[in-house]
Protein backbone atom coordinates (compact mmCIF):
# COMPACT_ATOMS: atom_id res chain seq x y z
CA UNK A 1 0.00 0.00 0.00
CA UNK A 2 2.80 2.29 0.93
CA UNK A 3 4.65 1.58 -2.33
CA UNK A 4 1.38 2.58 -4.72
CA UNK A 5 0.64 6.09 -2.37
CA UNK A 6 4.74 7.13 -3.35
CA UNK A 7 4.04 5.88 -7.08
CA UNK A 8 0.71 8.18 -7.13
CA UNK A 9 2.68 10.96 -5.64
CA UNK A 10 5.45 10.44 -7.91
CA UNK A 11 3.04 10.98 -10.98
CA UNK A 12 0.88 14.01 -9.41
CA UNK A 13 4.19 15.74 -9.32
CA UNK A 14 5.55 14.73 -12.72
CA UNK A 15 2.42 15.65 -14.01
CA UNK A 16 2.78 19.20 -12.11
CA UNK A 17 6.33 19.80 -13.62
CA UNK A 18 5.26 18.79 -17.25
CA UNK A 19 2.29 21.08 -17.18
CA UNK A 20 2.76 23.97 -19.56
CA UNK A 21 3.49 27.24 -17.49
CA UNK A 22 0.52 29.84 -17.82
CA UNK A 23 1.51 33.53 -18.55
CA UNK A 24 1.98 36.22 -15.59
CA UNK A 25 -1.24 38.47 -15.47
CA UNK A 26 -0.19 41.79 -14.49
CA UNK A 27 -2.09 44.59 -15.12
CA UNK A 28 -2.26 48.09 -13.29
CA UNK A 29 -5.46 49.38 -11.75
CA UNK A 30 -6.33 53.10 -12.17
CA UNK A 31 -8.96 54.39 -10.23
CA UNK A 32 -11.51 56.27 -11.38
CA UNK A 33 -13.16 56.88 -7.76
CA UNK A 34 -12.31 60.81 -7.39
CA UNK A 35 -13.19 61.67 -11.26
CA UNK A 36 -15.77 64.92 -11.00
CA UNK A 37 -17.65 65.99 -14.60
CA UNK A 38 -17.03 70.05 -12.87
CA UNK A 39 -13.09 70.14 -13.23
CA UNK A 40 -11.15 71.62 -15.87
CA UNK A 41 -7.87 70.45 -17.11
CA UNK A 42 -5.10 73.85 -17.77
CA UNK A 43 -3.19 73.68 -20.91
CA UNK A 44 0.02 74.06 -18.58
CA UNK A 45 -0.31 70.71 -16.97
CA UNK A 46 0.61 68.33 -19.89
CA UNK A 47 1.61 70.85 -23.07
CA UNK A 48 4.74 71.72 -23.26
CA UNK A 49 3.94 73.23 -27.65
CA UNK A 50 1.23 73.66 -29.34
CA UNK A 51 1.31 74.01 -33.33
CA UNK A 52 -1.78 74.85 -35.09
CA UNK A 53 -2.66 73.61 -38.41
CA UNK A 54 -5.43 74.79 -40.59
CA UNK A 55 -7.00 71.87 -42.83
CA UNK A 56 -7.75 73.42 -46.14
CA UNK A 57 -11.46 73.52 -46.80
CA UNK A 58 -12.46 72.68 -50.66
CA UNK A 59 -15.56 71.35 -52.29
CA UNK A 60 -13.89 68.02 -52.38
CA UNK A 61 -11.97 68.03 -48.39
CA UNK A 62 -15.33 69.16 -46.70
CA UNK A 63 -14.86 67.49 -42.66
CA UNK A 64 -18.11 66.73 -41.16
CA UNK A 65 -16.42 64.89 -38.25
CA UNK A 66 -13.12 63.01 -37.72
CA UNK A 67 -12.67 59.88 -36.55
CA UNK A 68 -8.77 58.52 -37.65
CA UNK A 69 -5.30 60.52 -38.16
CA UNK A 70 -2.50 58.63 -39.40
CA UNK A 71 0.71 60.91 -39.83
CA UNK A 72 3.43 59.08 -42.48
CA UNK A 73 5.96 60.81 -44.42
CA UNK A 74 4.61 64.58 -44.04
CA UNK A 75 0.93 63.73 -44.58
CA UNK A 76 -1.98 63.15 -42.39
CA UNK A 77 -4.38 60.74 -43.11
CA UNK A 78 -7.58 61.35 -41.86
CA UNK A 79 -11.16 59.20 -42.31
CA UNK A 80 -13.88 61.69 -42.22
CA UNK A 81 -17.04 61.42 -41.35
CA UNK A 82 -20.58 62.98 -41.75
CA UNK A 83 -21.89 61.88 -38.62
CA UNK A 84 -22.21 57.96 -38.84
CA UNK A 85 -22.51 57.95 -42.51
CA UNK A 86 -20.32 59.13 -45.77
CA UNK A 87 -17.06 57.77 -44.32
CA UNK A 88 -14.06 58.97 -46.86
CA UNK A 89 -10.38 59.49 -46.54
CA UNK A 90 -8.78 62.57 -47.01
CA UNK A 91 -5.43 63.42 -46.91
CA UNK A 92 -3.28 66.68 -46.41
CA UNK A 93 0.13 67.71 -46.01
CA UNK A 94 1.83 69.10 -42.83
CA UNK A 95 0.81 72.53 -43.48
CA UNK A 96 -2.91 71.36 -43.66
CA UNK A 97 -2.76 71.74 -47.57
CA UNK A 98 -5.44 68.64 -49.25
CA UNK A 99 -4.08 66.44 -51.40
CA UNK A 100 -6.05 64.06 -52.40
CA UNK A 101 -9.06 61.84 -51.14
CA UNK A 102 -10.51 58.56 -51.37
CA UNK A 103 -14.42 57.82 -51.60
CA UNK A 104 -15.54 55.22 -53.50
CA UNK A 105 -18.86 54.15 -52.82
CA UNK A 106 -20.07 51.44 -55.03
CA UNK A 107 -20.80 47.74 -56.04
CA UNK A 108 -18.35 48.15 -58.79
CA UNK A 109 -14.69 47.03 -59.21
CA UNK A 110 -12.61 49.01 -57.06
CA UNK A 111 -15.51 50.42 -54.88
CA UNK A 112 -17.18 49.37 -51.57
CA UNK A 113 -20.71 49.72 -49.71
CA UNK A 114 -19.63 51.11 -46.86
CA UNK A 115 -16.09 52.09 -45.47
CA UNK A 116 -15.25 51.13 -41.62
CA UNK A 117 -11.73 51.81 -41.44
CA UNK A 118 -8.39 52.38 -43.03
CA UNK A 119 -4.72 51.20 -42.52
CA UNK A 120 -1.30 52.23 -44.26
CA UNK A 121 1.01 49.85 -45.43
CA UNK A 122 5.04 50.13 -45.31
CA UNK A 123 4.85 51.54 -49.12
CA UNK A 124 1.98 54.04 -48.08
CA UNK A 125 -1.00 51.89 -49.66
CA UNK A 126 -4.11 52.50 -48.53
CA UNK A 127 -6.14 49.64 -47.07
CA UNK A 128 -9.80 50.31 -46.87
CA UNK A 129 -11.96 47.78 -45.05
CA UNK A 130 -15.53 47.73 -45.84
CA UNK A 131 -18.65 45.28 -45.84
CA UNK A 132 -17.58 41.79 -47.01
CA UNK A 133 -14.13 43.23 -48.44
CA UNK A 134 -10.78 44.81 -48.21
CA UNK A 135 -10.04 47.17 -51.39
CA UNK A 136 -6.44 48.41 -51.67
CA UNK A 137 -5.49 51.93 -53.68
CA UNK A 138 -1.91 53.15 -54.19
CA UNK A 139 -0.60 56.50 -52.18
CA UNK A 140 -2.43 58.53 -54.60
CA UNK A 141 -5.37 56.73 -54.66
CA UNK A 142 -5.54 54.77 -57.61
CA UNK A 143 -7.20 51.24 -57.32
CA UNK A 144 -4.91 48.38 -57.21
CA UNK A 145 -6.86 45.56 -55.97
CA UNK A 146 -9.64 43.68 -53.76
CA UNK A 147 -10.20 40.70 -51.74
CA UNK A 148 -13.44 39.52 -50.35
CA UNK A 149 -13.66 38.33 -46.59
CA UNK A 150 -16.30 36.76 -44.48
CA UNK A 151 -15.55 39.34 -41.60
CA UNK A 152 -17.38 43.24 -40.67
CA UNK A 153 -14.52 45.29 -40.40
CA UNK A 154 -14.80 47.44 -37.33
CA UNK A 155 -11.36 48.34 -37.34
CA UNK A 156 -8.13 47.64 -38.78
CA UNK A 157 -3.90 48.47 -37.60
CA UNK A 158 -0.81 47.93 -39.62
CA UNK A 159 1.51 45.11 -37.67
CA UNK A 160 4.75 44.12 -38.95
CA UNK A 161 5.49 42.45 -42.16
CA UNK A 162 1.99 44.49 -43.70
CA UNK A 163 0.10 42.10 -41.98
CA UNK A 164 -2.96 43.71 -39.90
CA UNK A 165 -5.16 43.18 -37.22
CA UNK A 166 -8.67 43.36 -37.12
CA UNK A 167 -11.27 44.40 -34.58
CA UNK A 168 -14.77 42.29 -36.85
CA UNK A 169 -18.10 40.47 -36.08
CA UNK A 170 -17.53 37.64 -38.25
CA UNK A 171 -20.92 36.91 -40.72
CA UNK A 172 -20.91 33.72 -40.97
CA UNK A 173 -19.04 31.72 -37.97
CA UNK A 174 -20.98 31.55 -34.53
CA UNK A 175 -17.52 31.34 -32.52
CA UNK A 176 -17.57 35.06 -31.04
CA UNK A 177 -14.19 35.38 -31.46
CA UNK A 178 -13.67 39.72 -31.83
CA UNK A 179 -9.92 39.67 -33.36
CA UNK A 180 -8.87 38.27 -36.76
CA UNK A 181 -5.36 38.26 -38.10
CA UNK A 182 -4.86 39.12 -41.88
CA UNK A 183 -1.76 39.16 -44.14
CA UNK A 184 -0.50 40.98 -47.01
CA UNK A 185 -2.38 39.49 -49.94
CA UNK A 186 -5.71 40.45 -47.53
CA UNK A 187 -6.34 36.91 -46.68
CA UNK A 188 -7.45 36.39 -43.26
CA UNK A 189 -5.01 34.20 -40.96
CA UNK A 190 -6.40 33.08 -37.48
CA UNK A 191 -9.28 34.56 -35.43
CA UNK A 192 -8.91 34.69 -31.56
CA UNK A 193 -9.47 36.52 -28.40
CA UNK A 194 -12.70 34.81 -27.36
CA UNK A 195 -15.89 37.14 -26.34
CA UNK A 196 -18.66 35.72 -24.40
CA UNK A 197 -21.40 35.91 -26.86
CA UNK A 198 -23.75 38.23 -25.10
CA UNK A 199 -20.52 40.89 -25.51
CA UNK A 200 -20.06 40.00 -29.27
CA UNK A 201 -23.28 42.65 -29.32
CA UNK A 202 -20.83 45.30 -28.52
CA UNK A 203 -18.65 45.00 -31.45
CA UNK A 204 -21.96 44.78 -33.96
CA UNK A 205 -23.58 48.00 -32.36
CA UNK A 206 -21.35 50.36 -31.08
CA UNK A 207 -18.39 52.05 -32.39
CA UNK A 208 -15.44 53.98 -30.73
CA UNK A 209 -12.69 56.50 -31.47
CA UNK A 210 -9.73 54.35 -31.36
CA UNK A 211 -9.61 50.52 -30.99
CA UNK A 212 -5.93 49.77 -31.38
CA UNK A 213 -3.34 51.96 -30.04
CA UNK A 214 0.55 51.39 -30.81
CA UNK A 215 3.39 52.73 -27.97
CA UNK A 216 6.83 51.79 -29.44
CA UNK A 217 6.84 48.10 -29.94
CA UNK A 218 3.25 47.74 -28.07
CA UNK A 219 -0.08 47.06 -29.05
CA UNK A 220 -3.05 47.71 -26.66
CA UNK A 221 -6.60 47.17 -27.32
CA UNK A 222 -10.12 47.46 -26.36
CA UNK A 223 -13.56 47.65 -27.10
CA UNK A 224 -16.86 49.32 -26.63
CA UNK A 225 -18.31 49.24 -22.75
CA UNK A 226 -15.16 47.55 -21.53
CA UNK A 227 -12.85 48.71 -18.68
CA UNK A 228 -10.11 46.91 -19.50
CA UNK A 229 -7.17 47.69 -22.18
CA UNK A 230 -5.42 44.85 -23.61
CA UNK A 231 -2.07 44.40 -24.53
CA UNK A 232 -2.10 42.34 -27.75
CA UNK A 233 0.98 39.87 -28.17
CA UNK A 234 1.09 37.57 -31.03
CA UNK A 235 -2.64 35.95 -30.07
CA UNK A 236 -2.11 36.41 -26.66
CA UNK A 237 -4.91 39.23 -25.08
CA UNK A 238 -3.91 39.93 -22.18
CA UNK A 239 -5.38 42.69 -19.87
CA UNK A 240 -2.59 45.59 -19.46
CA UNK A 241 -4.64 48.27 -17.52
CA UNK A 242 -8.16 48.32 -15.37
CA UNK A 243 -10.01 51.32 -14.86
CA UNK A 244 -11.64 51.17 -11.79
CA UNK A 245 -15.14 53.03 -12.26
CA UNK A 246 -16.33 51.73 -8.33
CA UNK A 247 -20.01 52.43 -8.20
CA UNK A 248 -20.50 53.62 -11.75
CA UNK A 249 -18.79 50.24 -13.45
CA UNK A 250 -21.24 48.93 -16.21
CA UNK A 251 -23.83 46.03 -15.14
CA UNK A 252 -23.74 43.65 -17.98
CA UNK A 253 -25.21 40.79 -16.05
CA UNK A 254 -28.77 41.38 -17.79
CA UNK A 255 -27.52 41.75 -21.39
CA UNK A 256 -28.41 38.92 -23.79
CA UNK A 257 -26.85 37.71 -26.78
CA UNK A 258 -29.73 38.30 -28.63
CA UNK A 259 -30.23 42.31 -27.69
CA UNK A 260 -29.25 45.02 -30.25
CA UNK A 261 -28.14 48.46 -29.48
CA UNK A 262 -31.12 49.70 -27.83
CA UNK A 263 -31.41 46.89 -25.79
CA UNK A 264 -28.20 46.88 -24.46
CA UNK A 265 -28.88 50.80 -23.56
CA UNK A 266 -32.08 50.30 -22.00
CA UNK A 267 -30.43 47.61 -19.59
CA UNK A 268 -27.34 49.02 -18.99
CA UNK A 269 -28.91 52.10 -18.31
CA UNK A 270 -30.91 51.44 -15.31
CA UNK A 271 -28.03 52.91 -12.86
CA UNK A 272 -25.38 55.55 -13.98
CA UNK A 273 -22.40 54.45 -15.49
CA UNK A 274 -19.28 55.83 -17.15
CA UNK A 275 -17.18 54.19 -20.27
CA UNK A 276 -14.08 54.39 -21.97
CA UNK A 277 -14.42 56.21 -25.33
CA UNK A 278 -10.89 56.41 -26.38
CA UNK A 279 -7.73 56.14 -25.73
CA UNK A 280 -4.09 57.01 -26.65
CA UNK A 281 -0.75 55.74 -24.92
CA UNK A 282 2.86 57.65 -25.00
CA UNK A 283 6.39 56.92 -23.78
CA UNK A 284 4.90 58.64 -20.10
CA UNK A 285 1.53 58.75 -20.47
CA UNK A 286 -1.75 56.95 -21.09
CA UNK A 287 -4.82 59.53 -22.14
CA UNK A 288 -8.21 58.50 -21.89
CA UNK A 289 -11.57 60.00 -22.94
CA UNK A 290 -14.75 58.38 -20.64
CA UNK A 291 -18.15 59.77 -20.48
CA UNK A 292 -21.32 58.68 -20.13
CA UNK A 293 -24.57 59.56 -21.71
CA UNK A 294 -24.54 63.44 -20.20
CA UNK A 295 -20.66 63.98 -19.69
CA UNK A 296 -17.48 63.16 -20.93
CA UNK A 297 -13.78 64.08 -19.68
CA UNK A 298 -10.35 63.83 -21.00
CA UNK A 299 -7.51 62.68 -18.51
CA UNK A 300 -4.02 61.96 -18.47
CA UNK A 301 -2.32 59.43 -16.59
CA UNK A 302 1.48 59.47 -15.86
CA UNK A 303 3.31 56.09 -14.85
CA UNK A 304 6.45 57.70 -13.07
CA UNK A 305 3.80 58.82 -10.76
CA UNK A 306 0.86 57.58 -10.38
CA UNK A 307 -0.90 60.76 -10.64
CA UNK A 308 -4.01 62.07 -12.81
CA UNK A 309 -4.71 65.30 -14.39
CA UNK A 310 -7.93 65.86 -16.19
CA UNK A 311 -11.36 67.87 -16.63
CA UNK A 312 -14.56 68.25 -18.15
CA UNK A 313 -13.35 70.88 -19.71
CA UNK A 314 -9.82 72.43 -20.97
CA UNK A 315 -8.91 75.61 -19.97
CA UNK A 316 -6.24 77.95 -22.07
CA UNK A 317 -3.47 79.60 -20.30
CA UNK A 318 -0.79 79.71 -22.89
CA UNK A 319 -2.55 81.41 -25.81
CA UNK A 320 -5.77 82.40 -25.34
CA UNK A 321 -6.06 82.98 -21.55
CA UNK A 322 -9.07 82.01 -19.92
CA UNK A 323 -10.90 80.47 -23.17
CA UNK A 324 -12.06 77.04 -22.33
CA UNK A 325 -12.88 74.19 -24.68
CA UNK A 326 -16.18 71.51 -23.65
CA UNK A 327 -15.02 68.28 -23.66
CA UNK A 328 -17.71 66.50 -25.85
CA UNK A 329 -17.12 63.45 -27.27
CA UNK A 330 -17.02 64.35 -30.90
CA UNK A 331 -14.12 67.06 -29.58
CA UNK A 332 -12.09 64.68 -28.18
CA UNK A 333 -8.23 63.99 -29.13
CA UNK A 334 -8.24 61.36 -31.66
CA UNK A 335 -4.49 59.82 -32.27
CA UNK A 336 -1.09 60.33 -30.68
CA UNK A 337 2.28 60.38 -33.03
CA UNK A 338 4.64 59.78 -31.46
CA UNK A 339 4.45 62.09 -28.49
CA UNK A 340 2.15 64.69 -30.12
CA UNK A 341 -1.56 64.03 -29.09
CA UNK A 342 -3.24 64.59 -32.37
CA UNK A 343 -6.91 66.93 -31.90
CA UNK A 344 -8.70 68.03 -34.44
CA UNK A 345 -11.02 71.53 -33.16
CA UNK A 346 -13.83 73.35 -35.12
CA UNK A 347 -13.07 76.69 -36.55
CA UNK A 348 -15.42 78.62 -34.17
CA UNK A 349 -13.53 77.35 -31.11
CA UNK A 350 -9.99 78.65 -31.73
CA UNK A 351 -11.79 82.30 -33.53
CA UNK A 352 -13.96 82.71 -30.71
CA UNK A 353 -10.68 82.48 -28.15
CA UNK A 354 -8.82 84.91 -30.37
CA UNK A 355 -11.84 87.11 -30.88
CA UNK A 356 -13.06 87.41 -26.95
CA UNK A 357 -9.04 87.45 -26.27
CA UNK A 358 -8.25 90.36 -28.98
CA UNK A 359 -10.76 92.60 -26.88
CA UNK A 360 -10.07 91.81 -23.94
CA UNK A 361 -6.29 93.25 -24.43
CA UNK A 362 -4.92 96.71 -24.34
CA UNK A 363 -3.51 97.89 -28.02
CA UNK A 364 0.10 97.34 -26.79
CA UNK A 365 -0.87 94.22 -25.01
CA UNK A 366 -2.23 93.24 -28.79
CA UNK A 367 0.56 94.69 -30.21
CA UNK A 368 3.37 92.36 -28.41
CA UNK A 369 0.92 89.13 -28.54
CA UNK A 370 0.68 89.53 -32.21
CA UNK A 371 4.67 89.72 -32.30
CA UNK A 372 4.89 86.52 -30.18
CA UNK A 373 2.38 84.80 -32.33
CA UNK A 374 2.70 85.79 -35.71
CA UNK A 375 1.95 82.30 -37.30
CA UNK A 376 -1.32 81.80 -35.02
CA UNK A 377 -2.69 85.92 -35.36
CA UNK A 378 -2.27 85.39 -39.44
CA UNK A 379 -4.06 81.45 -39.29
CA UNK A 380 -7.18 83.17 -36.93
CA UNK A 381 -7.66 86.06 -39.25
CA UNK A 382 -7.73 83.76 -42.77
CA UNK A 383 -10.07 81.37 -40.81
CA UNK A 384 -14.13 81.77 -40.78
CA UNK A 385 -16.58 79.66 -38.53
CA UNK A 386 -17.66 77.81 -41.78
CA UNK A 387 -13.72 76.56 -42.37
CA UNK A 388 -12.69 72.77 -41.92
CA UNK A 389 -11.21 71.96 -38.52
CA UNK A 390 -7.84 73.14 -37.48
CA UNK A 391 -5.65 70.51 -36.43
CA UNK A 392 -3.49 71.26 -32.58
CA UNK A 393 -0.59 68.77 -33.20
CA UNK A 394 0.51 68.96 -29.32
CA UNK A 395 3.90 67.77 -28.05
CA UNK A 396 2.96 66.68 -24.51
CA UNK A 397 5.02 67.25 -21.42
CA UNK A 398 7.65 64.58 -20.38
Amino acid sequence: MRIFLVLVLCLIISSCSTKKKQPEMSFSVISMENISFKSKLIFSEFVEHIEVIPLETTSESLIGEIKRIIHRNGRYYMLVTNGYSNARVLVFDDLGKFLLKIDKVGQGRGEYLDMADFALTSNAEIKIAAYKKIVTYDSIGNYVRENPINNYAREIHLMSNDKYIMSHFDLQAHHNKALCLIDAKDDVLTEFFKLPSNEMGKLESFLRLNTFVSSGKNLYFNYPLCDTIFSIKGRDVLPAYYVDFGTKKIDYSLVEAKDDALGILNKISSKEYLEILGFQICSDFLCLEIGNNENDAFLAFCFKDNRMVGGHYVVDDMFFKNNYISLKYKYMPRNMDGDYLLWPLPAFFLLNGYKQYKAHLSSDEWKLFCEKNRKLVEICESLSEEDNPVLLRIKVKK
